[in-house]
């Protein structure tokens, strides 16, 4: 059926709005019931304010959610759910752009909309419709974009050329880094009018930029933004135009690694890309590629390859993440949504030849692609179901009723800091709170996990009370812990933790040992709920061996409870290792090691090292290099990263040690991002002198 028939077919319209109307649902009753982690919080202040959210400043999307959050004082929904349905609307629409795309490009409704559900239901898509974030705008964009571009090499008209321009524009405005990287895929299929776009007349070229000006209008809210505008972060100044959109501020993201290890990550992400469709329809992908480049559609292969690949494998090598990490997987997941839009393409055109071959009537083919849909849909639902995840706002009041009158609270990173400054700018007004990120008033903690000395001293010469919510090794200074928190309390013993735990801290606990047994998916949360629970653990557990006065009965309970987790087991494991008040051998050191081994599978392999760790530095210090070399080697197999700092400075060090110099200068290689500190200065000196040559070739990042 062509183009024209199929719009005016009865089943069109009413199937497009059966996509648009199901998966508006879908979302709507997944969606978490206010601001999660991530990023939510600082784009639904920035949505409420017209402040600015972090670099490059998504100007576009702030303009565009500020409507939404009058919905929350209009209806009976929170600040968080009215900015969240920006994103589902902006997610949905681009849903239906793209079957409007695939209907014009396969002439087949049930092939286009397989496709265009399929895209709506993929895991990393449907995780970031329901939050406040920037992608749901950016697919809008991306797939009028492409549709735009279809119409103007199908007619040729200098209107849908100069629509193409002014949606450019818009893109660059929203998300220029993912934008851009998959704008070639766009130059692409417009490949066959390439001659025509070439020779423009001098009018519709000129309209064409101007056009494409307008769309970068924007970036005006940007410039004329004040400093005293709500920001969630004082160093981002509107002052620092360039900087902020060009990301400078950030400076280079992610683990910079050696080329194995990118390759690894590059095709994880290929991997991972495959199943975000399912791995059957991730093969009809695949099939339906080989499809258009048999039937010498040249063009468009070209643009779903460029599409497809520079979201996943590109950015995979320009960016590696950690994929054993939770939170860099969970971020991680939201980069290839482009490639998603592009992979609808060859779905449809392979569905459309299946369905052909089978010779079935529209409207069945139309139905069977429905319960398709339907069934991915009630497959991934659970998962998906973020509805009950209130941890971050309660987290974040627990906070602010807790704390003393005008503390200055030590934050463990700005995506756990943003709940708390967004809670306070909309419910508490706590001002007399300071909230900033440990890194802004901290140099780096040293590899035995204490803090510089001079810190330790401007800790202590605080007149206000200090808070933190790292679980730091304090040498000279004493401590009160909170359950979610610590106080520095100077006048205490040096290195002595008081136990100060309230009800409404125990109840928190005990809620995360429950999200912790609902097998959380959000990274973000899980990482919160886990590094709470082993800093519970740790600090009850040296309570326990130290006969703490202050620990209560119902405090042991809830640390026996917290105990069944595999994270409370590894604290509990980390705690007897570390704590002054116990002395294991070698023998029992391995023993408890073993003990762990039930819990592995459910540990981040990150800890899994951390544990192999342990036993290594035991084995070190009963004097077993050469095991202790051979029990870290397969740790760092296990968890290859930089971010497993400690297990490779020990590894270097046993090779220096062994004066095995070769493995040195490889390891050292490997991993030229390494922040080692002081630690291997003496080591990587003893290299050069046996090299000839430094041996470390060492990154400065700004």
């Amino acid at each position: 059926m062509n183009y024209a028939a199929l719009a005016a077919h009865k089943w069109t319209w009413a199937t497009l709005a059966a996509l648009g109307l199901g998966l508006c649902g879908l979302y709507w009753v997944t969606m978490p019931p206010d601001i999660t982690f991530e990023d939510t919080a600082l784009f639904a202040g920035a949505c409420r304010t017209l402040g600015m959210p972090h670099p490059p400043g998504y100007p576009l999307h702030t303009l565009t959610c500020a409507p939404f959050t009058l919905l929350a004082d209009i209806f009976p929904i929170t600040h968080g759910q009215a900015v969240a349905l920006n994103s589902v609307v902006m997610a949905t629409g681009a849903c239906v752009v793209t079957l409007l795309l695939l209907m014009r490009l396969t002439g087949s409704l049930a092939a286009a909309l397989l496709a265009a559900g399929l895209l709506g239901l993929a895991p990393g898509y449907w995780s970031q419709a329901i939050i406040p974030e920037v992608y749901g705008l950016n697919a809008l964009l991306l797939t009028t974009t492409l549709y735009v571009a279809e119409r103007y090499v199908r007619g040729r008209e200098p209107k849908w050329l100069y629509m193409l321009a002014l949606v450019t524009g818009l893109g660059i405005a929203n998300h220029w880094p993912l934008y851009v990287m998959v704008y070639p895929a766009i130059m692409l299929w417009l490949g066959p009018a390439w001659r025509q776009i070439l020779f423009l007349p001098r009018g519709q070229l000129l309209r064409a930029i101007l056009l494409g000006i307008v769309g970068l209008a924007p970036y005006l809210h940007m410039i004329s933004v004040s400093s005293d505008a709500y920001l969630f972060d004082p160093d981002y100044q509107a002052g620092d135009f360039w900087a902020y959109v060009s990301r400078e501020i950030y400076g280079v993201g992610g683990s910079i690694l050696a080329w194995q290890h990118q390759l690894i990550y590059a095709l994880t992400a290929a991997f991972w890309f495959v199943s975000q469709y399912l791995y059957l329809f991730g093969a009809m992908i695949l099939a339906g590629i080989t499809l258009m480049v048999r039937r010498r559609m040249w063009w468009q292969a070209a643009a779903v390859g460029w599409g497809m690949l520079s979201c996943t494998l590109v950015l995979a090598l320009v960016r590696p993440p950690d994929f054993f990490s939770v939170v860099s997987a969970a971020v991680f997941a939201a980069y290839p949504l482009p490639a998603y839009i592009f992979a609808t393409i060859p779905l449809a055109y392979f569905w459309r030849w299946v369905l052909k071959r089978f010779k079935l009537r529209s409207s069945i083919a139309v139905a069977l692609s429905a319960a398709l849909l339907i069934a991915v849909a009630q497959l991934r639902i659970a998962t998906m179901d973020r509805s009950d995840d209130t941890v971050a706002v309660a987290e974040a009041r627990l906070f602010l009723e807790q704390l003393p009158p005008d503390a200055l609270l030590i934050n463990r990173s700005n995506d756990f800091a943003f709940p708390l400054k967004y809670v306070r700018f909309f419910e508490n007004q706590r001002e007399d709170i300071e909230i900033i990120i440990e890194q802004d008033i901290f140099s780096e903690l040293g590899n035995d996990g204490r803090l510089a000395a001079e810190n330790e001293k401007l800790l202590g010469a605080e007149r206000r009370p200090v808070a933190f919510i790292n679980n730091l090794l304090l040498a000279t200074l004493g401590r009160v812990f909170h359950g979610t928190y610590f106080t520095v309390a100077p006048n205490m013993p040096q290195g002595s933790t008081a136990i100060e735990l309230t009800d409404p801290m125990r109840d928190y606990l005990q809620n995360l040992y429950e999200i912790h047994n609902a097998q959380i998916t959000n990274g973000f949360t899980k990482v919160l709920v886990n590094n709470t629970i082993i800093q519970y653990v740790l600090v009850l557990t040296e309570a326990q061996l130290s006969n703490n006065p202050d620990l209560r009965a119902e405090d042991v309970q809830l640390l026996e409870l917290l105990k069944r987790t595999a994270e409370g087991q590894y604290g509990f494991f980390v705690a007897r290792l570390t704590s002054q008040h116990t002395q294991m051998t070698l023998s029992q050191v391995e023993q408890a090691a073993r003990e762990l081994e039930p819990y592995m599978p459910e540990l981040n392999p990150a800890r899994r090292a951390d544990i192999m760790h342990f036993v290594a530095t035991a084995r070190v210090l009963s004097g077993q290099l050469d095991s202790a070399e051979e029990l870290l080697e397969r740790a760092l197999a296990q968890y290859t990263s930089a971010d497993n700092y400690r297990v490779i400075i020990d590894l270097l060090q046993i090779h220096a040690k062994k004066n095995d110099f070769a493995s040195y200068e490889r390891l050292r290689r490997e991993y030229p991002a390494l922040d080692s500190g002081q630690a291997l200065v003496a080591t990587d000196r003893q290299c050069a002198l046996h090299h000839g040559k430094p041996c470390a070739r060492l990154i400065e990042f700004k």
